[in-house]
């Protein structure tokens, strides 16, 4: 059986907006798909003119996951990068391939292209959202929405990083463009766009927040509560098949392993021996009061750092929490003012805007991070002229509103940054010192700073053992990770090392302290790298019992 969630009626050329007053420049087919492909070109430019990326997950996981997962290492090293250890390393697989061959500006451009791709996905979106405008109106109309969907402070922040949130919200971002086919939506498309909201989801695990809302305003669709159920039933089961497609292999590797598919995530639920009885979530940014609760847009818009670590600028999704709101405001005050037939398509519009709500509230309770919220700035813009369109007054008003807000929203925005470097011949590049006999040899980690990166550049026979950091400590107790751990170093015939930054000497010997070890400062050497300096090796004795 068919469901139809969006149907559209065919737009005439001859048709002009009924919400917004007409433009005087046309943009042709041609036009637009020559801007398609340019934009994406200008972001891979913009990623080779910005320093080269070194973030600090860069710096932690997204290096070593590949680099362990390629070359199994699973059971030779103990949590280097922390929690991130155990994530899933499909996504950065082709990455690191890649940086391999390829020097390090080409990659950058690579990543900058592949990222600037949503303006056209985003195009695409607006240009199915948008039927009552005529065509070549529509057209510009829909390149200026994706235009300043993809300028957000956030977005180009991220430009030729390996933060992936601007490369999985291609995923987000198309689900919902198949969602709103301009022809009518079977079963079949439905499952297409669950598949591909479902391998963001498999990629990146925090991308679920859009897998359930995008599932849950199939409700927003028309027609009965049956064939609403149906659609989002197909939807999830869309979703399940892309994970299991992307991720299965690494969450039945978590099962066997730690008995936990997520580890160490929810781990008070699966009650893995291996951590601790706790959930492991990074609650930092979440908001605790209503009122945070309710003006969230409002506070991270003055202060990203309510959601985030960093600092930067962007009002969009501010901007189109406040136009939905006036909204109903505007439609009651205006309820006399002559009215035009409404020019956004509406089931398009109300499944865009029930999906961004579901998927906002989701992350408002599980993250409160605002790079995960990334699809939500893309859209934002397209809030924002929906909203407008639906209130009654004259055209050339709200199409005066809707342009200075955006341009407002672009002039504002300013983009930070998670720490970036100068451009070498390659991405990633380190110099350990020589380790005599390396297959008998076990190199430590202790402190919060990211060094895993590093470990690619040594001996592949070196194994190394994160004794503390934000997956577990000695003073866990007798955890299985502990308990590896001891065991590890007490069945290590060969040398003993710690790997850290040097201004972590004290912490890294006071954890140590636990094991009967203690560092030996005199025998210490610097790890050149390009990501980050001061890092060292350092000789690591047992303590001689009292």
């Amino acid at each position: 059986m068919s469901v139809s969630p969006v149907q559209i009626a065919p737009v005439q050329a001859t048709q002009v907006p009924t919400a917004v007053a007409p433009l005087p420049l046309h943009i042709s087919r041609a036009t637009a798909a020559a801007l398609c492909v340019a934009v994406p070109l200008v972001f891979g430019l913009y990623a080779v003119l910005l320093p080269q990326d070194a973030n600090w997950d860069l710096q932690n996981y997204h290096w070593y996951n590949a680099y362990a997962f390629l070359t199994g290492r699973a059971d030779q090293d103990i949590a280097p990068a922390h929690v991130p250890t155990f994530y899933n390393p499909t996504l950065d697989v082709p990455f690191y391939l890649a940086a391999q061959v390829l020097p390090a500006r080409v990659l950058a451009f690579i990543l900058g292209a592949l990222q600037g791709l949503n303006f056209a996905v985003l195009y695409g979106i607006a240009m199915r959202a948008f039927t009552g405008v005529a065509v070549s109106q529509r057209r510009l109309s829909a390149l200026g929405v994706a235009l300043v969907g993809v300028l957000g402070g956030g977005n180009l922040g991220m430009i030729g990083t390996t933060f992936y949130d601007n490369i999985i919200s291609l995923f987000v971002l198309s689900s919902i463009w198949v969602v709103i086919g301009t022809h009518s939506a079977s079963l079949p498309r439905l499952a297409v766009a669950g598949l591909l909201a479902g391998i963001g989801v498999g990629l990146k695990l925090p991308t679920v927040v859009f897998a359930i809302g995008l599932c849950a305003a199939c409700f927003a669709l028309p027609g009965s509560f049956v064939q609403r159920f149906k659609s989002s039933f197909v939807f999830g089961l869309g979703v399940l098949l892309g994970f299991a497609v992307f991720a299965g292999h690494w969450t039945l590797h978590l099962w066997a392993a730690f008995q936990n598919p997520v580890f160490p995530y929810f781990n008070g639920l699966f009650q893995s021996d291996m951590g601790l009885s706790q959930s492991y979530r990074d609650t930092r940014f979440v908001p605790g009061t209503v009122s945070d609760i309710l003006f969230f847009p409002i506070l991270m818009a003055l202060n990203a750092e309510q959601a985030g670590e960093i600092v930067f600028r962007d009002w969009r999704i501010a901007a189109a929490f406040v136009m939905l709101l006036l909204t109903p405001l505007a439609m009651l005050v205006g309820r006399t003012m002559p009215r035009d037939d409404a020019a956004p398509n509406k089931p398009a519009a109300k499944y865009i805007c029930a999906a961004v709500a579901v998927s906002y509230a989701v992350w408002l309770g599980l993250f409160g991070i605002y790079r995960y919220l990334i699809p939500v700035e893309m859209l934002a813009p397209l809030l924002v002229v929906i909203a407008v369109m639906l209130w009654p007054g004259p055209a050339r008003f709200k199409t005066n509103l809707v342009v200075a807000v955006l341009a407002l929203l672009v002039v504002t925005g300013k983009p930070g940054t998670w720490g970036r470097v100068p451009y070498g011949d390659t991405f990633v590049s380190a110099t350990p010192p020589e380790i005599a006999e390396p297959a008998q040899a076990l190199v430590l980690l202790a402190g919060h700073a990211p060094v895993a990166w590093t470990i690619p550049f040594f001996p592949p026979e070196v194994s190394f053992v994160r004794i503390q950091g934000f997956i577990n400590s000695p003073e866990d107790g007798d955890t299985g990770l502990n308990r590896k751990i001891r065991n590890r170093i007490e069945s290590t015939p060969g040398a003993i090392y710690m790997l850290a930054p040097q201004q972590d000497r004290a912490f890294a010997d006071t954890m140590l302290s636990y094991y009967g070890l203690a560092l030996d400062v005199q025998n210490c050497r610097a790890v050149s790298g390009n990501l980050a300096p001061n890092i060292e090796l350092c000789r690591v004795n047992r303590r001689t019992p009292e």
